[in-house]
């Protein structure tokens, strides 16, 4: 209701990462499907095949790296393994992360990687299977996604994709800037 407002006003409106269902306005956001298959590949070449995907059903980039995580394991020849998919429909945190990649592997699911929807899902994972007696990158290569200071809060580093936010927010700014400056454009 907030953003229908704007636009009954017509203030000029550019959204980053994710647009408003019903509003017709500019979105600046980063490519999450290709991010998804770079995120899977590199697990791939680091000799990982048999890789879960945990996310969380809430937001509309969670199915573009769902799709780019297929991607990558089509273009190398293996099948989806909808047994190593979890998503639950809530906000991301790390108790997420650890319940769904607990349940994995107490359900013994044949799993040695696993990429995160994000690095709050990513941490939660690394906890589980740390409890579980396996160690990250030797039992099972981990990944997140979004490049966040929870990176560095493991043990061990986590290999996270960059999400570029300082460049979505600059781009967004220059088109918001554009369409204040011509505002018939």
């Amino acid at each position: 209701e907030f953003m229908r407002e704007f636009v009954e006003l017509k203030v000029p409106l550019v959204f980053c990462n994710r647009g408003v269902d019903g509003i017709k306005a500019p979105v600046v956001c980063s490519n999450s499907y290709y991010g998804g298959y770079l995120a899977t590949k590199h697990l791939l070449e680091h000799g990982y095949d048999r890789i879960a995907f945990l996310s969380v059903l809430h937001y509309q980039t969670s199915m573009a790296r769902y799709n780019g995580y297929m991607a990558a394991l089509w273009e190398h020849g293996l099948e989806v393994d909808e047994t190593l998919v979890r998503n639950i429909p809530d906000f991301s945190r790390v108790e997420l992360g650890y319940r769904m990649m607990k349940e994995l592997l107490e359900n013994k699911a044949q799993v040695n990687g696993v990429f995160c929807f994000n690095d709050q899902l990513a941490c939660g994972a690394i906890n589980a299977i740390h409890e579980a007696g396996l160690r990250v990158s030797d039992d099972i290569g981990v990944i997140g996604y979004d490049n966040t200071t929870l990176c560095t809060v493991p043990a061990e580093a986590l290999t996270s994709v960059s999400f570029k936010k300082y460049e979505i927010g600059c781009r967004a700014a220059e088109l918001l800037l554009s369409m204040i400056r011509e505002p018939g454009k």
